[in-house]
């Protein structure tokens, strides 16, 4: 995403360069910026920060050359949430919009915004989901604030949300029916997770395009209903 940015000073490694609250910090000079010219410009960057005990010395580089950044706009994707594609988007530069539920990008990757548009944004299909043996997922860290627990996840799709605890049981996401088994939570009482059990069936509705590209190997296997 574009951001607005004065740069004030050329040094031999770092431009100084200020944002609009009047925070200074450094921009790489590299291949991307040799060329950038002082004053205010529209700049996509990538933070390369240095962080220690001490501090953090705040330095950034242009993620594309200076001339087609000057010449880049904005494009934006809203899609249901998806953790594939959360991890896609983040990996575009893509940022999130809380008050606009949509991922905005620099147009730079419009062609490759425009693919995730068509795959996550494709007809929903029913479809059967059956467990070969137990799945469970620790990873939570994409999930929504209100569901930001232990989830198992089919194509990026939530099946399940974890509790509060080990012992506290599991949720079953939105739009979506056991019709054999049901989710649990184990573990620790530290390090508890969602599970769900062998031999469960799951209904549920998902983007054809995403599960046309499945490569998930987590022990489901589905069929369209």
């Amino acid at each position: 995403m574009l951001h607005k940015f004065a740069v004030i000073k050329k040094n031999r490694k770092y431009f100084v360069i200020e944002k609009e609250n009047g925070f200074k910090c450094k921009l790489l000079i590299d291949k991307n910026s040799e060329n950038l010219e002082l004053g205010d410009h529209q700049l996509d960057l990538v933070d390369v920060s240095i962080k220690s005990k001490y501090g953090t010395d705040v330095i950034y580089k242009l993620s594309h050359e200076a001339e087609e950044q000057e010449q880049a706009g904005v494009c934006s994707l809203k899609a249901p949430f998806n953790s594939i594609l959360v991890e896609k988007a983040k990996a575009l530069g893509g940022r999130w919009i809380q008050e606009e539920q949509a991922w905005i990008f620099t147009s730079l990757v419009e062609e490759e915004v425009e693919l995730l548009d068509i795959k996550y944004n494709s007809d929903f299909v029913e479809v059967e989901i059956t467990t070969n043996r137990e799945v469970s997922d620790y990873n939570t860290s994409n999930a929504p604030a209100d569901v930001r627990q232990s989830m198992v996840c089919f194509c990026g799709v939530p099946l399940v949300v974890g509790g509060t605890g080990r012992d506290s049981g599991a949720k079953v996401a939105d739009k979506v029916a056991f019709v054999a088994g049901a989710p649990k939570t184990g573990g620790s009482r530290k390090n508890w997770y969602t599970y769900i059990p062998e031999n469960a069936v799951i209904r549920t509705t998902m983007p054809r395009g995403a599960l046309e590209h499945n490569d998930d190997d987590s022990g489901l296997t589905v069929k369209i209903l």
